[in-house]
């Protein structure tokens, strides 16, 4: 049997009492995409599409400027290798 079967929504009353003093209860709900007639629609893309890229870091700025916020964004402190020429 699946859980969904046995224990309805997330998104559904019961459950939504049951988890009442969760925080994170609404980020859960996230996880299912309703209709209008609150019918699940879907699931969340985290189930079906890539959801995560590669990190791309950048290692080179073509002026002190925009390597020391790069540095600054990356790092969250200033890094000097990318203010060399």
């Amino acid at each position: 049997m699946r859980i969904q079967q046995k224990y309805g929504l997330i998104n559904d009353r019961a459950n939504r009492l049951a988890f009442s003093d969760d925080s994170s209860y609404y980020l859960l709900c996230s996880l299912e995409i309703l209709d209008e007639e609150h019918r699940l629609k879907g699931k969340a893309d985290m189930f079906t599409k890539r959801t995560i890229r590669q990190r791309h870091s950048i290692d080179h700025a073509d002026t002190a400027s925009d390597a020391l916020a790069v540095s600054i964004g990356e790092r969250a402190r200033s890094i000097s290798p990318l203010c060399r020429g």
